[in-house]
């Protein structure tokens, strides 16, 4: 099992959509947090892990 991790996203959609298509061939993909932050796409960000993401810890920008 191929697994992908991701993390310091910070609410930048096009850089997370890049990410995602060059790590094709995983079969889970976890998200070692801070998800929102600094851009200006954080809801799309983290609409778009909570689809792929099997696993996602909150980081320091990701308070509720």
């Amino acid at each position: 099992m191929k697994v992908g991790l991701i993390s310091d996203v910070h609410a930048n959609l096009p850089a997370l959509e890049t990410v995602l298509d060059d790590m094709p061939a995983v079969d889970r993909i976890h998200c070692a947090g801070d998800v929102v932050g600094y851009n200006p796409w954080p809801a799309e960000c983290v609409e778009r892990v909570r689809e792929v993401a099997a696993a996602t810890v909150r980081g320091n920008h990701d308070r509720t």
